[in-house]
């Protein structure tokens, strides 16, 4: 028979803590992206500043998440536009204007999805294998997202044994385990809210 917790107030300041500096963690990470190549400018304006605009960087993530090709010839058409305005050179005109900067923005905003789904994963608890299998354009971050997995899953395995010693044991059941999960996503939702 279950019976009722008597939590102290430390268990959920504990648990609060933790998973504050745990989602501060993954938002520092997924925040965080690859710098494209940089090249010399003639203006102010680096490409680098160019290709980062939220403009430019939503458009593509919209067209990848819609798959709308015309999108991105239409970021494409933009940006030659801007960069002719800022005098811009002839090579980074043509790269521009090449296919490889729609590779770049395909790209990019396919590690921003990836980001977006290990974040989603990460809240909701699930695993990451499929999203990776997904994303190969973020490669590099497999190991880090697979780190904030495993932290995670550690936490919720800490919790557990928290709930389970307040019943007076050292082990963890599956009740404890389903209570740990609730703490989590109850917390997780709080977090989520005060982010927002």
């Amino acid at each position: 028979m279950h019976r009722p917790l008597n939590k102290s107030p430390f268990f959920y300041i504990l648990i609060a803590v933790l998973l504050t500096a745990l989602l501060y963690v993954l938002v520092v990470w997924l925040t965080q992206s690859e710098q494209p190549k940089a090249h010399a400018p003639f203006s102010d304006v680096t490409m680098t500043q160019l290709l980062s605009v939220p403009e430019v960087t939503d458009k593509a993530f919209r067209s990848v998440v819609e798959n709308n090709p015309k999108m991105l010839l239409d970021i494409q058409a933009e940006l030659i536009a801007t960069a002719e305005q800022l005098g811009f050179s002839d090579s980074q005109l043509l790269f521009l204007s090449s296919e490889q900067l729609l590779d770049y923005l395909i790209y990019h905003a396919k590690r921003e999805l990836f980001n977006l789904a290990v974040q989603d994963a990460f809240i909701n608890l699930e695993r990451i294998d499929d999203i990776k299998t997904q994303y190969p354009e973020a490669r590099d971050l497999f190991v880090e997202a697979d780190r904030l997995i495993y932290e995670r899953n550690q936490l919720i395995e800490q919790i557990a044994i928290s709930v389970a010693n307040q019943d007076g044991l050292s082990i963890p059941t599956e009740a404890h385990y389903q209570q740990a999960v609730e703490l989590w996503r109850l917390n997780m939702s709080k977090t989520s809210q005060s982010v927002l």
